[in-house]
């Protein structure tokens, strides 16, 4: 990621890498990065909570630029992604943020549809897609401007263990930040796809496996009701619920967790009573089916029409993504 972005066309940047307190040689990487380039600053976090939000927090407090884009520290830069996003922010005085083409990464960007690329124009309505967990952009899919996100005294939700990206993404639109797609431009920037050998070291891998991922969860689906039903009432239940059936295949692919259920449950009986029903008479059926089949499929025949629909935004997604790149080429 360092290389990439020192590779850019535009040379106008800084690089905050904040370290969150690695114990292997990354800070003596880091540091000679910095001593052979002035624009590379180093920050080490030095309160808590560990983790990516407060090291995204620190090091946008710190920052001097007009624009922020917030990378990940393992995935790669095109070298026109800078001089590309600035040129197209700049055209469009009256946007705070712009959203940008993605790919992903093996020895280069890949322009192979695939679910883990965002940024193109797949959802007319960007609150529900967020609300079903169906992403339509990632953060490092934009470029913002800074003082847009200080005037909204926008920050990381330092509480969350993961799926900070969405809800700072879905913040931001819930606070009124103009934003638009950017239009015939080639992906600039690619996601690191996971190693499989390395998923039990990931993020991806640790979730759910901890009663503190799991309170995040709940904290993260009451805060997203909470916040776009102070807004929109009752209008996007549905797609709220979506996303809760989207964590319950992740968190239930392997046991059952019936304490954890009715804990989301009790979440979706206070903020939408109508879904809650549909969430007990599902939750039964599930519990039943467990008596006499394999897990996967007593979890799935109550949600037969979620999974169909799933499939159905997932096709849809890499259809358009699919056209886009086709009609850019």
């Amino acid at each position: 990621m360092v290389d990439s972005i020192i590779a850019n066309s535009y040379s106008d940047w800084e690089l905050l890498a904040v370290d969150d307190g690695s114990d292997d040689t990354t800070l003596s990487i880091l540091n000679a990065y910095a001593e052979q380039d002035e624009r590379i600053r180093i920050i080490t976090r030095t309160r808590l909570p560990k983790g990516a939000q407060t090291c995204r927090n620190i090091g946008f407090a710190q920052s001097r630029g007009k624009y922020v884009i917030f990378a990940d520290s393992d995935d790669f830069m095109a070298s026109y992604c800078l001089e590309s996003r600035v040129r197209e922010i700049e055209n469009h005085p009256e946007l705070d943020f712009m959203v940008f083409p993605s790919g992903v990464y093996s020895d280069g960007i890949s322009l192979q549809p695939h679910l883990y690329m965002y940024g193109y124009p797949v959802y007319k309505d960007t609150i529900a897609a967020f609300s079903r967990r169906t992403l339509p952009f990632i953060v490092w899919n934009n470029i913002y401007r800074a003082d847009a996100l200080r005037a909204k005294d926008l920050v990381w939700d330092e509480h969350l263990l993961s799926m900070q990206d969405s809800d700072f993404n879905l913040m931001t639109l819930l606070a009124g930040l103009r934003f638009d797609y950017a239009r015939n431009v080639a992906p600039d920037y690619a996601y690191r796809l996971p190693v499989q050998s390395h998923q039990s070291n990931s993020i991806s891998g640790q979730m759910f496996q901890s009663e503190a991922y799991r309170e995040s969860q709940l904290y993260l689906i009451e805060k997203f009701y909470r916040s776009i039903q102070a807004q929109y009432g009752h209008l996007y239940d549905n797609q709220l619920y979506d996303g809760i059936l989207t964590f319950h295949v992740r968190i239930s692919s392997t046991e059952s967790d019936t304490r954890f259920l009715n804990q989301i449950g009790v979440i979706i009986k206070r903020y939408s009573p109508c879904c809650w029903r549909i969430f007990k008479v599902q939750m039964c059926l599930y519990k039943f089916f467990a008596y006499f089949l394999p897990h996967h499929m007593a979890r799935n025949i109550p949600i037969t029409t979620y999974l169909i629909r799933r499939k159905y935004w997932d096709n849809f997604k890499c259809r358009i993504i699919a056209n886009s790149i086709t009609s850019n080429q």
